[in-house]
């Protein structure tokens, strides 16, 4: 299980950090100031989201599971909090934009917070 966990968490925090760079990207190529700011309060949360990912997979390999678990749960707030920002614009732009990553994201960062749970 221990080694579940700890890939779980590493595929978290991959895709966390590959949404960082997407949506960097969308924010240099957006023309509206307001999506650009919204993109880079989306870049913000999910590079927040990769670091403690980070530590939490430090803590798995340490075998600090009480702590890895507070850090997967903190982390796994990145996709709403992205999708927060986009809110009231949904219609005007045909969706989140970033929704799927969000929610793949939240996928994985569940998956690997019941891992951790479980070995706890």
């Amino acid at each position: 299980m221990h080694a579940l966990a700890a890939a779980a968490t590493r595929m978290a925090v991959e895709h966390a950090a590959a949404t960082e760079a997407r949506m960097e990207g969308l924010g240099e190529a957006e023309g509206s100031p307001r999506a650009r700011a919204r993109l880079g309060r989306c870049t913000e949360l999910y590079g927040a989201a990769a670091d403690v990912l980070r530590d939490a997979l430090d803590n798995i390999r340490a075998r600090v599971y009480g702590r890895a678990v507070e850090q997967i749960a903190a982390a796994l707030g990145a996709a709403e909090r992205c999708e927060d920002a986009w809110k009231g614009e949904e219609e005007a732009r045909g969706g989140v934009p970033v929704a799927g990553h969000d929610k793949e994201y939240g996928r994985l960062a569940v998956i690997a917070l019941g891992l951790t749970s479980g070995i706890a």
